[in-house]
């Protein structure tokens, strides 16, 4: 706005310095030019301070945007180190849960392979106990004979047949009491 102002008056100062007179020539007033040149000078410095001006407001705000564009780059990559942290500490987490709730299934398979162990030595007590009242109540001529259950001899005075713990976990497993 300002520089069209001035080429503006420019014109106009120029228009009425070749201006006419009374005999067709033009006239010159030396202080008139002089008060014109000053004019004209001030002008070209208040335009140029202006531009100067103009260029140092662009200059700052474009050192305030990249700035700002710096801290965002260093604020994003913050941000991506916190993220890789989380999802390491994620992973960690998920890990341990899988540890724990496998250890707590190992756990309790073991609970049942004993609580199994357990049953099956009850059965076994229960059928020898059913095979010596059988054989008592047997005449004379059958008792001795092996029961027709599980094998037991009917002379094996009480003797209870138990399933042995370590013997069965290392049948199955390879290793004594290695569940």
């Amino acid at each position: 706005d300002a520089a069209v102002a001035s080429a503006a008056a420019m014109a106009a100062e120029h228009q009425s310095d070749t201006s006419s007179h009374a005999g067709g020539a033009p006239t010159i007033d030396a202080a008139d030019v002089e008060e014109r040149s000053v004019q004209r000078t001030r002008r070209i410095r208040e335009d140029t301070a202006w531009v100067a001006n103009v260029c140092e407001t662009s200059a700052t705000e474009l050192h305030i945007a990249v700035d700002r564009l710096t801290m965002a780059r260093h604020e994003q990559a913050e941000l991506l180190l916190e993220e890789q942290e989380a999802h390491r500490l994620i992973r960690e987490q998920n890990d341990a849960e899988a540890e724990a709730e496998a250890a707590e299934e190992e756990r309790v398979a073991r609970h049942l392979a004993h609580h199994l162990i357990h049953m099956q030595n009850a059965a076994a007590e229960d059928d020898a106990e059913e095979d010596t009242n059988a054989d008592a109540t047997r005449p004379p001529s059958e008792q001795g004979r092996m029961s027709d259950d599980v094998g037991v001899s009917a002379n094996d005075d009480d003797e209870e047949e138990e399933v042995d713990a370590d013997a069965y976990m290392h049948d199955d497993y390879g290793t004594p009491g290695s569940m």
